[in-house]
């Protein structure tokens, strides 16, 4: 996942990406790596918020994923001593 390392808008979304089990899960239940589900996360960066509304409303029923909007702004330190 790369994020911008400026000021813009995102959506970060679920996923679930289906791995196969081996055959020797299914020859012999219990052994080797069953057939599973991998849950991750995905972002997407928009330049500003009209993007990334419209994308937002293009996709918020696709596959049952969450999607939740951020805007993301870069944080002000103050590294100064005393």
């Amino acid at each position: 996942m790369r994020i911008p390392n400026k000021p813009h808008f995102g959506v970060f979304s679920k996923t679930s990406t289906y791995v196969e089990g081996d055959q020797r899960s299914r020859d012999y239940p219990g052994h080797g790596y069953p057939a599973h589900y991998v849950e991750g996360v995905d972002y997407r960066s928009f330049e500003n918020e009209a993007e990334m509304i419209e994308y937002y409303k293009q996709n918020i029923d696709k596959y049952d994923k969450v999607y939740v909007k951020v805007e993301v702004l870069k944080p002000k330190v103050d590294v100064s001593f005393s």
